[in-house]
């Protein structure tokens, strides 16, 4: 039998139509709650499509997909596929591990040390928190004044990461192509303020004690056009 996290609107909707229409027996989980090891006994199998939108499911989603594998059972997305999920730094030593293609990236744990490399490195960079998407808690530093300001911060009082409803705003008018989307736009944004914008800045901790930065895409790209090695892990 399968096991079938529902969330209206996720992959759920269609998993649980196809295995009616199939006649593949599965159960209703609900992987948030404290007994969802109890809920799987017995299971071959377990979908759960969650989500970086979700800081409840992003608290615990990899735990209890590696808890689940330990009881032999096929889970979906499997531990191996979402550990990186929405964790750039993650992804960075992942890519690195495995020699694909990369656009250098630095990550530093200590202030001392970051602020060395800021000393000596050219501009611009891009910074990046470890988690968001769709261009999220992304920010181009163009110089090393910027860089110094970003990084007294990130070992300090740290960034939101959760987007402040101001911030939100802007990132939702930039984006706008006409009078009509921009209204689109404006609802979503209202709806996320009453659903669950409190939740996400609860949950969701600060980012601090770590700075990471990037070269700008268009280096990257121009290198390998030129047949160049990747940038190195200089302070270029």
């Amino acid at each position: 039998m399968i096991g079938i996290h529902d969330r209206p609107g996720s992959f759920s909707d269609r998993w649980i139509e196809y295995c009616r229409q199939k006649g593949i027996p599965f159960k209703w989980l609900n992987c948030l709650r404290s007994d969802v090891v109890q809920q799987c006994a017995g299971l071959s199998a377990v979908l759960w499509h969650w989500t970086q939108n979700s800081p409840r499911e992003q608290l615990v989603a990899r735990q209890v997909v590696s808890a689940l594998e330990q009881m032999d059972l096929a889970v979906f997305p499997s531990w191996e596929t979402c550990w990186h999920f929405d964790d750039k730094i993650a992804q960075k030593y992942l890519l690195e591990a495995l020699g694909a293609p990369l656009i250098p990236t630095w990550v530093f744990t200590q202030r001392g040390e970051a602020m060395e490399w800021i000393a000596i490195a050219t501009w611009p960079k891009v910074f990046k928190l470890r988690c968001g998407a769709g261009s999220c808690n992304v920010r181009l530093v163009r110089s090393r004044a910027e860089a110094e300001g970003l990084c007294r911060r990130a070992f300090g009082r740290g960034f939101p990461a959760a987007h402040t409803r101001i911030e939100d705003v802007q990132r939702y008018v930039r984006g706008k192509r006409d009078s009509k989307d921009l209204v689109r736009r404006l609802w979503r944004l209202v709806r996320k303020a009453l659903w669950n914008g409190s939740e996400r800045r609860r949950l969701y901790k600060e980012a601090r004690e770590y700075l990471a930065l990037r070269s700008k895409r268009k280096k990257f790209v121009a290198a390998h056009k030129h047949g160049s090695a990747a940038l190195s892990g200089e302070a270029n």
